[in-house]
């Protein structure tokens, strides 16, 4: 059922930590898990949409606390009560808002951007991608990550993604 318009009643932030299978190490860091935010945005229709980000305080200088506190005491309280009519309404509104956000707040604003991206999708029954534009290619294509100084595990970690068909792969 295609609704006029959506106004966002609530957010809920989530803190997921996801384990590797394996370790990962390169110059900036040495992770056996994902530990991220998922931002669920309601609207007062009922619907909701969801957005993810990762902080990583060696790409924007984030951390999961610093992302929980810039969503929680600044982005989500100005988002709430805002109403929108259009995908092209909401958009404009993203746009400018994403101005004003200082670098090490990127990622917390990525998170409540896709929430609300996604609760305008399902309201407006369009994909937010046709922001972007057309669709280009109807495959997608995924390419794998070694990261090791280990050069016997990265010819191993190599030979296994190419079973699993990656054609690219990043070392």
């Amino acid at each position: 059922m295609t609704h006029d318009s959506f106004k966002i009643h609530r957010f809920t932030v989530y803190t997921v930590e996801i384990p590797m299978r394996f370790n990962i190490s390169h110059a900036l860091a040495d992770r056996k898990d994902a530990k991220n935010i998922l931002v669920c945005a309601q609207a007062e229709n009922g619907l909701t949409g969801w957005g993810e980000c990762c902080p990583r305080l060696y790409v924007t200088g984030e951390t999961v606390d610093t992302v929980k506190a810039e969503l929680t005491e600044n982005i989500l309280p100005s988002m709430i009560g805002k109403s929108f009519s259009s995908l092209d309404e909401l958009t404009r509104y993203l746009t400018e808002y994403v101005g004003s956000i200082k670098h090490n707040r990127h990622a917390a604003f990525c998170a409540a951007e896709l929430a609300v991206l996604d609760l305008a999708g399902k309201t407006f029954e369009q994909s937010a991608g046709d922001i972007i534009g057309p669709q280009i290619h109807r495959k997608v294509r995924y390419s794998g990550v070694i990261a090791t100084s280990d050069p016997q595990k990265a010819a191993k970690y190599a030979k296994l993604m190419t079973l699993f068909g990656f054609r690219e792969i990043k070392v």
